[in-house]
């Protein structure tokens, strides 16, 4: 009976033995793999490049690379570009466009849309690293965003912002920690307030969408949701209270009121309704006013934002002082200005396809901001 015991005893004991060994194995690739992963995620921003690139922002960083291959360059390269005070001097040194884009990048939290960024600083010329090795573009660069491209200063990659993959220019984490900090300059109005001359139209504020819903959801009891005679001519349109009303679920899929809730709005005194319909239009993600426009065709099956879209304009709308006739297109100009892609989260202006509503030619392409996204 003991012999059996000390037999197992000895067992476990080499088991035990041997799972510490291979314990202590895993724990050492672990940790390699770790510092693997750790030096991976320092370097990021040039482990992507070959050779020819890496000498060339050593080059304008003034420092010595003799590397046979990227693998032994990189980590060298990298360790000099964290040099505090080598930072200092190559951002010290930047010209005044280059200077306000990187500080832009700063701003913005070290990372923008690529597509916003170039449309801000300038086009990036794609170039193979045979082309780029014959004719140089590195040493007269046409933009910032070259500039700093070839300093190694931003990134270019596809990066999880607003909880979608988005192709941004970017500063690396490790880089942006060794930049200066950025005063944010005081924001003015987007716009200017319009002169007198410039007031052309006075609509006074009223609330005569009240009556328009009563009407409308009147109507649709009745089968004919454009019985009222003077439809053609309500403000806002009879397509905006529609659309409104079925965001608010006061109308179902086929077209017919849902008394259960229809009835308590109806109910409402006037002030409280109209502000019902308001918040209601606010937090809403169905009501789309781009769909809406009468000027565009939406065709395909892409999808947009309509609620985050929204926000971004009231936020903005908020700066404008009160009790001042404002001025419209200088308000549009300072949105395409300060948030061009305002509904378009990953700076996309070609994939949605859109046409002019009249002439029928398509709108895609940054080019047609002010008809789409300005109208």
């Amino acid at each position: 009976m003991f012999w059996i015991n000390d037999y197992i005893l000895g067992v476990n004991y080499r088991i035990s033995k041997k799972l510490y060994n291979v314990c202590i194995k895993l724990s050492e690739i672990y940790s390699k793999f770790a510092l693997y992963s750790y030096c991976h995620a320092k370097f990021d921003r040039l482990h992507k490049h070959d050779l020819g690139f890496l000498k060339i922002v050593a080059g304008l960083w003034g420092i010595d690379l003799n590397a046979p291959d990227v693998r032994s360059g990189l980590p060298e390269l990298t360790q000099a570009l964290l040099d505090p005070a080598l930072v200092s001097e190559i951002v010290e040194a930047l010209p005044e466009e280059s200077h306000q884009a990187l500080d832009t990048l700063i701003l913005n939290r070290g990372w923008m849309t690529w597509s916003r960024f170039t449309r801000k600083f300038g086009e990036f010329r794609e170039v193979g690293p045979g082309k780029r090795d014959r004719e140089k573009p590195y040493l007269d660069p046409i933009s910032p965003t070259e500039h700093l491209w070839y300093l190694g200063i931003i990134g270019r990659d596809f990066l999880k912002k607003g909880g979608e993959l988005q192709e941004c220019a970017y500063i690396p984490e490790d880089l942006l920690e060794l930049l200066p900090p950025v005063t944010p300059s005081v924001e003015q109005p987007p716009g200017r307030a319009a002169s007198p001359g410039e007031i052309v139209h006075v609509h006074p504020v009223n609330d005569r969408i009240l009556d328009h819903s009563c009407t409308l959801l009147a109507a649709l009891r009745l089968e004919d949701p454009r019985r009222s005679p003077a439809v053609d001519t309500w403000q806002p349109p009879f397509t905006i209270v529609h659309a409104l009303l079925a965001s608010m679920k006061l109308i179902t899929s086929s077209e017919q009121p849902v008394p259960e809730d229809a009835r308590p709005f109806l109910e409402m005194p006037r002030g409280k309704a109209l502000s019902w319909l308001v918040l209601g239009w606010r937090s809403s993600p169905t009501f789309n006013e781009l769909r809406l426009l009468p000027s565009l065709i939406c065709d395909g099956a892409w999808q947009n934002e309509p609620q985050a879209a929204r926000e971004r304009i009231l936020a903005l709308m908020s700066d404008i002082p009160e009790d001042v006739w404002w001025h419209l297109d200088s308000f549009i100009k300072a949105v395409y200005d300060r948030d061009p892609d305002f509904q378009r989260p990953a700076g996309d202006f070609d994939t949605w396809l859109l046409r002019d509503a009249k002439a029928g030619q398509s709108l895609s392409g940054v080019q047609h901001w002010q008809a789409v996204d300005g109208a």
